[in-house]
């Protein structure tokens, strides 16, 4: 499977069948990716930021809630949770995805705004890739983000939702959180390759620091 970050929350993920797009971009959030080809795409949020399917291009599905779905060989599971530290409150809801694909288990927490509960743990379950927010604003602080990386210990870890150059919104920088994890000075990557034997090989959990691919 083949990994890359288009910015923000949005990431393409390439497997064997299926082409996965995530939390979809809009304008305001700094990046512009470019038409996205995706069979399925997943929104964690009613919002700009995370719901601009306008993205993806091809005969796509989009899930954008709760539920289980099943896609080709492909299984989703969709987590109720929410953008603030008050049931939504605030800011409203958001979805966490776990998604079986090619035999590896990923977790999007999407914008989530709070500590996952011990409910949605064990919802969660086991976490091969786990895509956690990092930079505040509203959703997972990096002190918040590294109890949360904590509570899922998942073998890969790949942060979102933070500062860049590109990006306008007032975020935190990744290197608070890289410095939680003991992963200070790593250098962003273009692409990320996952496989079961990679994981299987890996010390310990990981962290996986992707570049957003440029605009177009």
């Amino acid at each position: 499977m083949d990994i890359t970050w288009l910015g923000h929350c949005c990431f393409l993920l390439r497997g064997s069948s299926l082409a996965v797009l995530t939390d979809p971009c809009g304008p305001a959030t700094g990046y512009n990716p470019g038409k996205v080809q995706a069979d399925v795409v997943t929104v964690s949020a009613r919002h700009p930021d995370h719901n601009h399917t306008e993205l993806a291009t091809g005969s796509r599905k989009v899930f954008s809630g709760p539920g289980e779905y099943e896609v080709s060989d492909m299984f989703v599971a969709g987590i109720m949770s929410a953008r603030d530290a008050a049931q939504g409150a605030e800011r409203g809801r958001n979805t966490i995805y776990k998604l079986h694909m090619d035999g590896i288990v990923l977790c999007h927490l999407g914008a989530i705004g709070h500590i996952p509960t011990s409910e949605q743990v064990t919802a969660i379950g086991d976490v091969d890739v786990l895509f956690v927010p990092v930079g505040g604003g509203g959703s997972l602080s990096p002190a918040q983000a590294n109890e949360a990386v904590a509570l899922l210990e998942p073998k890969m870890i790949v942060p979102m939702l933070y500062r860049t150059t590109l990006s306008p919104l007032p975020l935190e920088p990744v290197d608070a959180f890289l410095k939680e994890q003991g992963a200070s000075g790593q250098e962003p990557t273009a692409r990320l390759s996952v496989t079961k034997t990679t994981l299987a090989a890996a010390a310990g959990p990981q962290v996986v620091l992707l570049e957003p691919r440029p605009g177009r």
